[in-house]
């Protein structure tokens, strides 16, 4: 894939392909070692923020800084989203309903959310990048597995239910990987997916030290407003979108680079500011269910 065909190398808007934009981050690996720096840009027109695409000469390049041997060395398999899900009435409404479901989760990392549609007696497949890790899951689970991008995966193959936890802010081109997922869903199929919640009063706090930008692993930055924007233009449909009561404030604090005296803070007392900032309301995770929009 070369810079024709993927707009990210171009610094083309994900949300609504404008071309005017200017710098609002330029900061290091959040979560690796490295000296290089990256840079977060907003359009000017629908002032969505995203990754600054042109300072990575090929995919290959991205793929090799964003995604080294560290970060799955790192355990970073399963994404944060995935332990929350089956918590939520909103997935365990649909499912209850509508039983046995096929379902596909992209991105399954270590295979936890699949596990648990399995154990509720779905039918299940996987689509995950790492190779090695697809194949371990799928011995693990005994189901497929598809390794590498959407793209590998056989044309034909529809399913009621697409899963992405942590996902939809990785893709290089959001848009075209939404239209590639719109072919797979059934008749009355449904895309349900978590991601980072970009306009959350927790990420307006942090700035640049939040740590669901997760530079430079995450592409988009998702609002409400960014996320209609997305949909639409894959001729997809929003059914429902709703803030989560969630918060990156301890891993912004524990986990990222950023902090470099973060060791000041004790484990408890991370606990109590983040718990102090719930009292705000703090909403730092968007949960939304999508369908194909109907012909006209």
């Amino acid at each position: 894939m070369n810079s024709k065909e993927n707009p990210f190398f171009q610094d083309i808007c994900p949300f609504c392909k404008g071309h005017s934009f200017i710098v609002i981050h330029r900061l290091p690996d959040q979560l690796l070692e490295g000296d290089r720096l990256f840079s977060l840009l907003k359009c000017t027109a629908c002032e969505g923020v995203f990754l600054q695409g042109s300072c990575f000469t090929s995919e290959e390049d991205y793929f090799n800084v964003a995604y080294s041997q560290l970060y799955y060395q790192g355990g970073m398999l399963a994404s944060p989203g995935q332990g929350r899900i089956p918590k939520h009435h909103l997935i365990d409404t649909l499912i209850r309903h509508r039983s046995p479901l096929s379902c596909l989760d992209i991105g399954c990392g270590n295979g936890e959310f699949l596990r648990f549609m399995q154990s509720k007696g779905h039918h299940i497949s996987g689509c995950e990048l790492n190779s090695e890790t697809a194949r371990l899951v799928s011995e693990k689970l005994g189901c497929s597995v598809y390794a590498g991008p959407l793209e590998s995966m056989p044309h034909d193959k529809k399913f009621d239910l697409l899963t992405m936890w942590d996902v939809l802010e990785h893709f290089l081109n959001p848009r075209k990987s939404l239209e590639l997922l719109s072919d797979h869903l059934a008749k009355e199929g449904r895309i349900i997916f978590g991601v980072p919640n970009f306009a959350s009063f927790e990420a307006k706090l942090l700035g640049a030290s939040w740590f669901g930008l997760e530079v430079p692993r995450h592409i988009s930055q998702c609002t409400p407003k960014h996320i209609h924007l997305l949909l639409t233009s894959a001729g997809l449909e929003l059914v429902s979108l709703r803030t989560i009561k969630s918060s990156y404030f301890r891993k912004s604090f524990s986990d990222s680079r950023l902090f470099e005296k973060r060791n000041r803070f004790s484990i408890s007392s991370l606990d109590r500011m983040q718990w102090l900032l719930s009292l705000f309301g703090n909403r730092a995770y968007l949960l939304g269910v999508a369908k194909r929009r109907p012909m006209s």
